[in-house]
């Protein structure tokens, strides 16, 4: 799996902490709906991965978003997890990348 690409920054090497939090930061910046997803065996035809629950009663900062993919990751080992944003406006996905992936989940 480490040769298979995925989605937005798949042809650089693994974001740092900080680096995921200022994409996340990005994200809420522009207005978009940020949305964490998890696949176990993902393949590049398969375009619906699980979703993973930001708190509701929460103000979503990129702190909070990093936390739950932290969350994730614990949870879900052996999962590739991806931070995706949503723009209501433009009624598409805007961004997503693969933030952690089993090699480097903690």
């Amino acid at each position: 799996m480490a040769n298979t690409r995925f989605e937005t920054f798949s042809f650089l090497p693994p974001m740092s902490p900080n680096q995921v939090r200022m994409q996340a930061e990005n994200i809420l910046n522009l207005g978009n709906i940020p949305m964490i997803e998890f696949a176990d065996n993902p393949s590049p035809d398969e375009t619906y991965w699980k979703m993973w629950p930001i708190p509701e009663n929460t103000t979503v900062t990129s702190t909070t978003i990093v936390s739950q993919i932290d969350s994730c990751a614990r949870r879900n080992p052996y999962a590739l997890i991806k931070l995706s944003g949503y723009s209501p406006s433009e009624k598409m996905y805007t961004i997503s990348f693969v933030v952690k992936t089993p090699l480097d989940a903690s």
